[in-house]
């Protein structure tokens, strides 16, 4: 009696739940209600995949064209912001593939890393003494990024986004704007090679111009790069 008792017990919740399922799948309207449901889900996954998304991108970077050629050879140009994956600490741009709906997350929005890639380039437009003046900038891959030149003359900056090309020419600069080291990743002097971004390296670079080194000590590392720069081209000319 007490095993006939425990498997009523047992099986009659899920009878009943599976007999309530049936009836309610019947009732009018019901397969419309259950359709919407799960297109509900899928729009508030696609929502949170594209929050993810936004919250990885870098701080003050800007949405660019970027043309790319991947390594099977194939060519893409589309727009994105420059993204960072906080698990495998690479940048990545997102491709939009148009031809999927919004709702199919997984094939419309293609992750590209930099080893995807053989080159990639971007078209950019800045002012200079009140003139536009537009450029195509190319970035290097390497394990973790794409390496920009973002700043040029005798030493050069290299960063994982294009941010800085109008720095010096931005509002911000004439209100103490410096270097950001996150997004810094490579320091060169002349033709040599590309070194890691830091304050011993910089110092090794400014080594006889004290101006220089003065706004070094003071942790005006954009102002002591851009001092170097301008002393080495006025001795040129």
């Amino acid at each position: 009696m007490k095993n006939n008792l425990f498997n009523f017990t047992i099986f009659f919740p899920i009878f009943f739940g599976l007999s309530l399922n049936y009836v309610f799948a019947q009732y009018p309207g019901m397969g419309s209600f259950r359709t919407q449901q799960s297109q509900n889900f899928i729009n508030q996954q696609t929502t949170n995949n594209l929050a993810i998304l936004n919250h990885s991108r870098y701080i003050g970077n800007q949405e660019l064209t970027y043309h790319i050629q991947l390594k099977d050879s194939v060519f893409k140009d589309f727009s994105s912001l420059m993204y960072y994956d906080t698990i495998t600490h690479k940048s990545f741009l997102i491709f939009e593939n148009k031809k999927f709906r919004k709702s199919d997350t997984l094939h419309r929005y293609e992750k590209i890393y930099p080893e995807n890639t053989i080159k990639v380039s971007s078209p950019y437009s800045f002012m200079k003494f009140g003139n536009s003046i537009d450029v195509l900038i190319d970035g290097i891959p390497n394990d973790t990024c794409w390496v920009f030149k973002v700043l040029g003359g005798s030493i050069s900056l290299y960063g994982k986004t294009m941010d800085y090309l109008s720095y010096e020419n931005s509002p911000l600069y004439g209100m103490g704007a410096e270097i950001v080291p996150s997004t810094i990743v490579g320091i060169q002097l002349n033709d040599g090679p590309i070194l890691v971004y830091n304050t011993e390296n910089l110092r090794k670079f400014l080594e006889g111009n004290q101006d220089a080194l003065r706004f070094l000590n003071k942790k005006k590392y954009f102002k002591a790069i851009n001092k170097y720069n301008r002393d080495k081209e006025k001795e040129l000319n």
